[in-house]
């Protein structure tokens, strides 16, 4: 599964070397759920080699206690499992056949920091960006050694979790980043089969530019590594210590009329037996939808050494069935007139921000934790 990445800066690859040793436990990217009552989630452990699937493939079943933004999802207990990660989707049909944004963030949220002084993370090691702060439209994006200023993030990158496996897993990347010339991008592709793919390309030029991936091996659990491997012929380390800035990031594939697309809403990998059911009612990125749908995996837990927090192997179930759901629908679900001067931010239909929302035009608005259709 996950490598061990900490191609981190100057700057912080000191702290991060304590942090590690401390808190050695990694989120789903690395496939490790288990033990998550009694280790602190604020640092990853690397697999140190690919997991087996075990052929088990657990029964999710349905919802319970379901209100118009929140609902109790119930499964089976896996025997032996350790523990279980679950992914909360809303289903998108998709009725004409072109490209299409899976994940579009801009981390305009980020208002804080800038290049010349930017605003480190708390958490020095491994930072759950969505999690820890308001600062995506998306959810799932962490990284380590992170960084911010206005509109940007720098880190050592992971994307949220990905439902790719349309389009025979073949999909694009596209990353706008204000770096150096001559910066050297790595991304890497990873699913939860374990199969990775890894590209790399090198500024040619200076401040702001857009660069493309394409990647072919997209799954119903894939996400994205993206790291700054530093300024090509650089050998000396006179740069090491300048940050490059991750503006926006896309991810698009080509979808045909009939496909469903799954957009993450909320996820948790840290459920520990005998747990066999979790309440979600906190779902800041709903953005008002209605049908919903969860999965989940479980995960084995092996330890070589009781002693040593690293010495561990893990096995994983395949997913669950894919269970659907209905929120309650309330009287004040409809359009409405957007009236009054509370902040608010807006998405177009597709769960894009906007960032200048034209009049006359339907959009999601949130506000004060509540989401609505609202025409300008």
């Amino acid at each position: 599964m996950k490598k061990t990445y900490l191609l981190l800066t100057a700057a912080s690859l000191a702290v991060a070397s304590t942090a590690i040793a401390a808190t050695p436990r990694m989120d789903h990217k690395g496939r490790y759920i288990a033990k998550s009552l009694q280790q602190p989630a604020s640092a990853r452990q690397a697999q140190k080699a690919p997991a087996r699937i075990v052929n088990v493939t657990p029964k999710a079943l349905p919802a319970t206690d379901i209100t118009e933004n929140a609902f109790t999802a119930n499964w089976e207990g896996v025997a032996g499992a350790d523990g279980y990660c679950m992914f909360v989707y809303e289903p998108v049909k998709i009725t004409e056949p072109g490209t299409y944004a899976i994940v579009d963030e801009s981390f305009n949220l980020v208002n804080v920091g800038s290049t010349v002084e930017p605003v480190w993370a708390e958490n020095t090691f491994y930072t759950d960006i969505s999690e820890e702060y308001d600062y995506t439209f998306t959810p799932d994006w962490s990284g380590i050694g992170v960084a911010f200023a206005r509109g940007m993030v720098s880190a050592n990158l992971y994307s949220p979790t990905m439902a790719l496996e349309h389009n025979g897993g073949k999909f694009k990347v596209t990353i706008e980043l204000v770096a150096n010339q001559g910066t050297i991008l790595s991304v890497t592709s990873i699913n939860g089969d374990g199969v990775e793919q890894e590209k790399r390309q090198t500024t040619t030029q200076p401040g702001g530019q857009t660069l493309e991936f394409e990647f072919t091996n997209g799954t119903h659990e894939t996400w994205l590594y993206m790291v700054d491997e530093g300024i090509e012929g650089d050998d000396d380390g006179q740069y090491a210590n300048v940050l490059s800035w991750f503006n926006q990031i896309t991810v698009s594939q080509e979808l045909q009329a009939g496909d469903e697309v799954l957009r993450l809403v909320d996820i948790d990998d840290y459920i520990s037996v005998p747990v066999t059911s979790r309440r979600f009612d906190n779902m800041k990125y709903l953005y008002g939808a209605k049908e919903l749908a969860y999965d989940f995996y479980a995960a084995y837990v092996y330890e070589n050494d009781p002693d040593d927090d690293w010495d561990d192997e893990t096995d994983y179930s395949n997913f669950s069935n894919l269970q659907k759901l209905q929120l309650l629908q309330t009287g004040i679900e409809g359009i409405d007139t957007a009236g009054d001067d509370a902040p608010a931010r807006y998405y177009n239909l597709q769960g894009v921000p906007v960032a200048n929302p034209e009049p006359g035009q339907i959009y999601i608005r949130t506000r004060n934790g509540r989401s609505s259709k609202v025409r300008l």
